[in-house]
């Protein structure tokens, strides 16, 4: 979604950079996060990050802005405590390791980053209660002396494209989909349409994950013969509600 929407309206003189950034089990603090960065592009601990992050700083000389965007992916969230320390190392990694580089004369002004981690876990009252607790505390801080550091829930995703689909099934590492199905997928699920809202593409792709995607297949065709498929509107409840009837 960031890229689609960065990439998509860049004026001239912007450019783009990200990273997808594995975070390793047992990071819990800000030197963690930083070691692992480190590691990953080879930096002494002597040695700008930023510089790695933004691949030849030269090639930078003559645009207006840049936008940098690190992608930390958490893997499956454990509950409470845990959580908790996971999301503070990384967004305090980002308002003073990261902030201080910043600060240097060289990018005041020029380099916007978006940190975005995503954790693998259903929406639930105890990690929304996380996530509040940490934006509100933020949000204090940011008022008083960490002006330039936001801290956010984004926005659930709000669609899927036919490339995206593409892309999910043709990777048969994440895609269990049986090979007689992988490249009609797509089509069937967007029934027609340019996009579909992510909670159902989702829901429709648990439906076929891990063995049942022959069965999916076929009921599918039915519900898209019968007029039944795409829904008219974005029902989050629709395969609950007809495995009722």
């Amino acid at each position: 979604m960031i890229r689609r929407h960065l990439v998509g309206k860049l004026a001239e003189r912007e450019v783009y950079y990200d990273h997808s950034l594995d975070l390793t089990p047992g990071i819990r603090d800000v030197q963690g996060v930083d070691e692992l960065l480190r590691r990953r592009f080879r930096r002494s601990p002597q040695q700008p990050l930023l510089d790695a992050l933004l691949g030849d700083p030269q090639a930078l000389a003559g645009t207006a802005f840049c936008f940098l965007v690190l992608g930390w992916q958490a893997g499956v969230a454990q509950g409470g405590a845990a959580d908790q320390l996971l999301l503070r190392a990384v967004a305090d990694w980002c308002r003073t390791r990261l902030a201080e580089e910043l600060g240097a004369e060289r990018w005041q002004g020029k380099v916007r980053v978006l940190s975005i981690v995503a954790l693998e876990a259903p929406t639930t009252d105890e990690l929304s209660a996380t996530v509040e607790k940490l934006i509100d505390q933020y949000d204090a801080e940011a008022a008083s002396d960490k002006a330039g550091f936001h801290f956010a829930e984004l926005d659930a995703l709000t669609a899927v494209t036919g490339r995206d689909l593409r892309r999910y099934f043709g990777n048969e590492t994440i895609c269990g989909c049986d090979d007689r199905y992988r490249e009609r997928f797509p089509d069937l699920l967007l029934g027609g349409r340019t996009e579909m809202p992510f909670d159902q593409a989702v829901s429709a792709i648990r439906r076929g994950e891990p063995d049942n995607w022959g069965n999916f297949f076929d009921e599918l065709g039915e519900l898209t013969r019968a007029g039944a498929w795409p829904p008219a509107h974005d029902e989050p409840n629709f395969w609950s509600l007809r495995d009722a009837d």
